[in-house]
């Protein structure tokens, strides 16, 4: 259950549009070309956005998932067995 859920939202990505962030109104343009730069300039700017807030959230999660009982817990297990499989393997060497 973890494991699922610390994979969603490692993978995080929003969908939100970031409208707010644009600094240019298209409707102000005098013609197209002014126009075309206006939303490039627009596009840049809520793209920057988008990402910065996509690796904010990522941050937060591992943040979190470092501190996370279950996981701490889990790599121990892990950890224990891997040693086990070593130690077993050089007995089976010798």
């Amino acid at each position: 259950v973890v494991h699922l859920f610390y994979g969603y939202w490692q993978s995080f990505c929003t969908r939100k549009n970031f409208a707010w962030k644009e600094e240019y109104d298209t409707r102000q343009a005098s013609n197209r070309w002014e126009k075309r730069a206006m939303e490039k300039e627009n596009k840049k700017t809520r793209d920057k956005a988008r990402k910065e807030h996509n690796e904010l959230v990522r941050q937060l999660v591992a943040f979190v998932r470092k501190r996370d009982k279950r996981v701490q817990a889990h790599k121990k297990l892990k950890a224990k067995k891997v040693e086990e499989l070593r130690r077993k393997q050089k007995l089976n060497q010798a």
